[in-house]
């Protein structure tokens, strides 16, 4: 089984798009990702944050320490502890959407998909129909980039 390390802002936009319990994969965060999405969301009363929290005592996602050895200008904690924890555990890809990280990755060729192309991926693969993908589509609208939107949107073969 595949391994997704999940960085706060990939995390919180697949679990708004209500698609998180399709993903087959193994999902793992760091400390550092459950204090930005679960400890501070909880004290914004953010329900993303009390949903992440419940799919953790789920043991759908799992939380691993991890000592970041790096400090890259531009990348806060929680993008460099998902950096740490992707290199430590050999993991498959990085999920984000915060573009100053995924231009890093880009940079050091590190596989990372956006929440969007998750989505489109999980209809190629027969694990969500396309009615359900453009249900969390429109969800992720107005949070997305209008060109991860509409990509997707294009991917999927448009809106009916």
């Amino acid at each position: 089984m595949k391994m997704l390390v999940f960085d706060a802002d990939g995390l919180i936009k697949i679990v708004h798009s209500g698609i998180f319990n399709s993903i087959p994969h193994t999902i793992i965060i760091s400390e550092q990702v459950y204090t930005e999405t679960v400890v501070q969301g909880k004290e914004g009363l953010y329900s993303d944050a009390f949903e992440i929290e419940q799919l953790i005592q789920k043991k759908k996602i799992v939380v691993k320490k991890i000592e970041i050895q790096e400090d890259i200008q531009g990348l806060g904690k929680g993008e460099l502890s998902t950096y740490a924890l992707f290199k430590k555990n050999n993991a498959h890809a990085i999920i984000s959407d915060d573009r100053r990280f995924l231009h890093f990755l880009e940079q050091e060729l590190i596989p990372f998909i956006v929440p969007t192309e998750i989505i489109v991926q999980l209809v190629k693969k027969k694990y969500i129909t396309k009615a359900v993908a453009l249900i969390a589509l429109e969800q992720l609208q107005t949070k997305v980039t209008k060109h991860h939107y509409e990509s997707a949107i294009t991917a999927l073969g448009g809106k009916p």
